[in-house]
């Protein structure tokens, strides 16, 4: 029998926590300060890639959140990431120890 190369051997996912993951998917009109990655390139005027892997890195970073909401998408609602800039003080980076 083969493994799926998507699904990782060692630790088996129950179907408890798979819901609760999917649970975790805000449901209504977004937050203020959330934007999807097509109005984040129209407010910086980059195109869509180049803003995608920008807020990716921004994330990564702890200098943005991202938070999926479930949005109308012709007859359907699908999960749809939206992302919020944070401010200085609430990013998991410490400006501490910096030279200003």
């Amino acid at each position: 029998m083969t493994h799926s190369p998507h699904r990782l051997r060692g630790k088996a996912t129950s179907w408890a926590e798979k819901f609760e993951e999917m649970q975790k998917e805000e449901a209504g009109a977004p937050e203020p300060g959330f934007y999807t990655t097509v109005q984040w390139s129209k407010k910086i005027k980059r195109s869509t890639p180049q803003t995608q892997r920008l807020l990716r890195m921004a994330v990564e970073a702890g200098e943005a959140e991202v938070r999926s909401y479930r949005v109308q998408v012709a007859l359907y609602k699908r999960p749809v990431p939206h992302y919020r800039l944070l401010k200085p003080s609430q990013s998991k980076r410490s400006s501490a120890g910096k030279a200003s």
